[in-house]
């Protein structure tokens, strides 16, 4: 018992087990504490709901309450920290029996530096993809224009004549 004790006190990620009933904080980790801002004893006297953004609230209720498998993952969820930040966490949680109770112990994971880079780099292929598409306009152009185009190497040898150039 010390073993998993220690295993879910000082895990990488945050965990915590919930009241599935009451959505009562029952344990929470040093890892959620840290990340989290809340002390153990604040997390204690909170329910799941006191970390989400208030928007969140009535999806996470509809997500409980069609819950079917004992064990999920899922992603697109917010957390809010105590000092007011909104974070992006990927939830995985296992319905369990603790202490007589229906509840459920849920790891969490901080997604926000992720989907700031996966919007980024989206962001940057766009702009290459219409980079792109007015490149191959322009080189459209050039090549159907009668007026003479020419492209040539640092030693002056042709390599590219345009329609107008071979004519």
């Amino acid at each position: 018992e010390t073993r998993f004790r220690n295993l879910f006190e000082y895990a990488p990620y945050p965990m915590w087990v919930y009241d599935f009933n009451n959505l009562k904080f029952l344990e929470v980790n040093h890892t959620s504490t840290d990340l989290y801002g809340y002390s153990r004893e604040e997390f204690l006297s909170m329910t799941i709901t006191d970390i989400r953004p208030k928007e969140e609230v009535q999806k996470l209720m509809e997500h409980i309450n069609q819950r079917s498998q004992e064990v999920q993952s899922s992603v697109g969820w917010k957390h809010r920290l105590r000092n007011g930040q909104i974070i992006d966490v990927e939830i995985t949680s296992h319905l369990l029996d603790y202490k007589g109770l229906k509840a459920a112990l849920v790891i969490s994971k901080d997604i926000t530096e992720r989907k700031k880079a996966e919007a980024e780099i989206k962001q940057k292929n766009e702009q290459l993809e219409t980079a792109n598409k007015q490149l191959q306009m322009f080189a459209a152009m050039v090549e159907s224009s009668f007026d003479f185009v020419s492209m040539s190497n640092l030693q002056g040898e042709i390599f590219y004549l345009n329609r107008g150039g071979r004519t």
